[in-house]
């Protein structure tokens, strides 16, 4: 049996034990590794596929500025994005530049056989996918890269860039600078020097940070327990969340809870006691 053929590139940047999707699809796919489209001959080649999928963890902007510039240039190629990392920016811009599909992980191997699905549908309809859209023949990629992928281009940039969007994929979970910097492959003492000249605060301070935002974001629903909730922002001990929720905003979190303080809070500065104001009665 004849089985689609479609282009596989490995973008993923660190090792989380994930099954390789590649490999679930190969049974129903014939999937075409693409390790680098670093020439025109490669991006050529995997621009020849029925689709080409794009599998990422944390994507770097170095990474996206390719993936946009291969969209850029084969418009008629059904590019699928798939990323463990995700944020209503990035799905922004992966529409803007008109991606065919955007999975974010887990996914299954029965989704991602949608688009290839999808197509053959096209196909045998004799249907065209950019008839009718013009921009699909002609467009040029001009949407700029979302703002967390912007922290600069030398490698160390990038290294801090991934350690700041695991940290704010998996805040719930029990990370340390020392699980990152072994999977960035630096010291714990470099990693945290670095986190710090970067960023402008510890990576312990910043864990908290985005830890504590998300809190917020759970006391709003103002029905669940201080425990339970500490518990799914990743801090075990509710009374050691609730000095610090008070520290940094002025109210303890059964306060906040209750609706009695709104906490303006702009959660890319460095700024560690926001002002706060009475909600008006």
């Amino acid at each position: 049996m004849n089985y689609p053929q479609v282009g596989w590139i490995d973008f993923r940047n660190i090792c989380t034990g994930e099954v390789d999707l590649g490999i679930l699809l190969s049974d129903r796919l014939t999937v075409q590794r693409i390790p680098t489209l670093d020439t025109q001959k490669s991006r050529k080649k995997a621009a020849m596929n029925a689709a080409v999928f794009f599998d990422f963890d944390y994507p770097t902007n170095a990474q996206l500025s390719v993936l946009g510039e291969f969209v850029s240039q084969f418009p008629k190629c059904a590019v699928v994005m798939i990323t463990q990392y995700h944020s209503a920016a990035l799905a922004v811009w992966a529409l803007h530049n008109k991606m065919w599909d955007y999975y974010v992980k887990p996914v299954t191997p029965e989704e991602l056989l949608r688009p290839i699905h999808q197509l053959l549908k096209i196909r045998i309809t004799g249907a065209n996918f950019s008839d009718g859209d013009d921009e699909y023949n002609t467009r040029e990629v001009n949407i700029e890269l979302p703002e967390e992928f912007q922290l600069g281009t030398s490698q160390i940039e990038k290294a801090i860039s991934q350690a700041r969007i695991y940290v704010e994929s998996h805040y719930q979970d029990r990370v340390s600078a020392k699980y990152l910097a072994n999977h960035l492959g630096m010291s714990p003492a470099y990693f945290s020097r670095t986190f710090r000249r970067i960023c402008g605060e510890n990576f312990s301070v910043h864990l908290l940070r985005t830890r504590l935002k998300h809190a917020t974001k759970l006391l709003r629903q103002r029905d669940i327990p201080i425990n339970i909730l500490c518990d799914a922002v990743g801090i075990s001990d509710p009374s050691y969340f609730s000095r610090r929720f008070r520290r940094y905003f002025g109210c303890t979190p059964t306060t906040y809870q209750q609706g009695d303080f709104a906490i303006p809070w702009d959660y890319q500065c460095r700024r560690l006691y926001p002002q706060r104001r009475r909600l008006p009665s």
